[in-house]
């Protein structure tokens, strides 16, 4: 938990940075245009329990690099120019993120897709999920045999910035050394030729104002290298990148369950604190001053709350104050404590995961903050999120418009106001799904000098880990979370935003993969 401390502790001070970089550029990023749409919408929604169909590709040929505002292309964004930067690869197809090695500063450097490169939500549609695959590969690394020189990433999907399904590959943790080898199995090759491809999965919200302009609203897609330990440097390149959908009955909530965390009808049950020490945390980030400079912690004064009982578990910032980022986090035992190692949910190759959480909140949504769900293997290396974004989460006019990445997050959020689709009766909240794809996918390893080698033999260490039904601890075991962030919010209701958020139960399953 000490590594988990560390990392979070970086990851959040590069949030409260990377948000307000976004919020800068999306009014001019997030244009009302129309994106143009290859093939009919029909074609994709003839069937909801079919495969995944391709519905673009990008291989970078050309300079995709467009300024803020575009409506086609791909934009960019990075931290200050001494510590990351963006580019056109001249020598291979592709986009190149480049990171410079920094003790005292985190360092970003991503792309986002323009409107002409989303998927519009008329050709998603009801009953479909959608899909990206990232082709990439990582190079000039000034040691390229130290993993802990190559820089970190974050690969999303997403409605503008309100709705994220995001994928933190992790795969050098300086903070965990034992885990170095591990991680360096998921890291990019080496070999533009033979770039590694990651997948994220997005089940996204039915929210009425995404079918009411099904033509002008969409999903985008995003890459970013995230530098947050001292020697990361050198280049992520993206080689490719592709977005489809597949029919979401190919991985169905009726499915039974392989673990529930339950309440019971006079505590937490699943769901409750068994190790105080490594299960939860309430303190306040104070960010930090420049680009790259990391936050601060306070863990005195109004900080948010934490509570559970036979209605789940509570976490609330109402009294965290506006110049301030409060931050409640949960951490979810799997086995009750019992090591039922046994019992636990661990990943394989060949299989998708959903792990679906019921969430509700007293808060109205036009005040809600930002609310992260997690789930992640091997340690810290793999973690798959959702993020619903706070209420005002991008900038206006000069009073509190609801532009549209906020009347989107205003939907989805959890409180009295939710229009998420996907609950029980008339309560403020539902039922919100993560898609974890399984970090054992021979795709990673697609450098591997036998093209029919198995997984066992392209990632040894992860795939010699326990598996399912052992009994034993294992670095494949699927690990929960949730974190509540109020607020890291750009736009100007920002300091309406309180945050408020109730747990009651939490669903995994596990699916065949589906196949691209």
């Amino acid at each position: 938990m000490q590594c988990l401390g560390s990392i979070f502790n970086c990851v959040m001070g590069a949030c409260a940075f990377t948000m307000r970089r976004f919020g800068a550029v999306t009014g001019l990023l997030l244009a009302s245009v129309a994106p143009s749409a290859p093939f009919a919408s029909s074609d994709l929604l003839s069937a909801s329990a079919d495969a995944y169909r391709e519905y673009r590709a990008n291989n970078f040929s050309r300079n995709p690099l467009t300024p803020p505002g575009s409506s086609a292309g791909w934009t960019c964004y990075y931290t200050g120019s001494d510590l990351a930067a963006v580019d056109s690869n001249p020598y291979d197809a592709g986009l190149r993120l480049h990171i410079a090695p920094d003790a005292t500063r985190f360092r970003v450097a991503g792309v986002l897709s323009n409107f002409d490169e989303w998927i519009p939500c008329s050709v998603i549609g009801s009953g479909r999920h959608v899909r990206a695959r990232y082709y990439l590969y990582m190079q000039g690394q000034e040691n390229p045999d130290d993993p802990a020189g190559r820089p970190n990433f974050r690969l999303r999907l997403a409605n503008r910035f309100a709705v994220t399904s995001m994928l933190e590959v992790f795969h050098n943790t300086a903070g965990d050394p034992g885990n170095v080898a591990l991680g360096a199995e998921l890291s990019p090759s080496r070999d533009p030729a033979r770039p590694s491809c990651y997948k994220v999965d997005f089940d996204m919200m039915d929210l009425p104002y995404l079918t009411a302009n099904g033509a002008t609203e969409g999903v985008l897609r995003g890459v970013e290298a995230y530098a947050v330990t001292p020697l990361e440097n050198g280049y992520l390149g993206i080689a490719e990148s592709t977005v489809g959908t597949y029919g979401a009955a190919l991985t169905p909530a009726s499915a039974p369950p392989a673990k529930v965390y339950a309440t019971l009808p006079a505590s937490a049950g699943d769901l409750a604190i068994f190790n105080p020490a490594t299960e939860w945390s309430c303190r306040n980030l104070v960010p930090g001053a420049c680009d790259g400079c990391f936050g601060t912690w306070e863990t005195t004064g109004p900080i948010p709350t934490y509570s559970q009982g036979g209605f789940g578990i509570t976490l609330d910032s109402g009294s965290v104050p506006a110049d301030r980022i409060g931050v409640a986090t949960r951490e979810f035992n799997p086995d009750r404590n019992t090591l039922r190692f046994a019992e636990r949910v661990r990943v394989e190759p060949d299989k998708l995961y959903s792990i679906r959480w019921h969430l509700t909140s007293t808060q109205q949504v036009n005040r809600q903050a930002h609310i992260r769900l997690r789930a992640r293997a091997a340690k810290f290396a793999w973690s798959q999120k959702l993020e619903i974004g706070g209420a005002w989460g991008t900038c206006g006019g000069q009073t509190y418009p609801r532009v549209p990445n906020n009347i989107i997050a205003q939907e989805a959020l959890p409180g009295v106001g939710c229009a998420n689709p996907d609950r029980d009766g008339t309560e403020a909240g539902g039922w919100y799904t993560v898609l974890l794809p399984t970090p054992l996918d021979p795709a990673i390893r697609a450098d591997f000098p036998d093209p029919t080698a198995p997984v066992a033999e392209r990632m040894p260490l992860l795939a010699a880990e326990p598996g399912p039904g052992a009994p034993l601890p294992s670095r494949r075991d699927i690990l929960l979370g949730m974190d509540l962030i109020d607020t890291i919010s750009s736009g100007l209701g920002k300091p309406l935003e309180q945050g408020h958020v109730t747990l009651r139960r939490i669903e995994v399953r596990v699916h065949p993969a589906v196949p691209d």
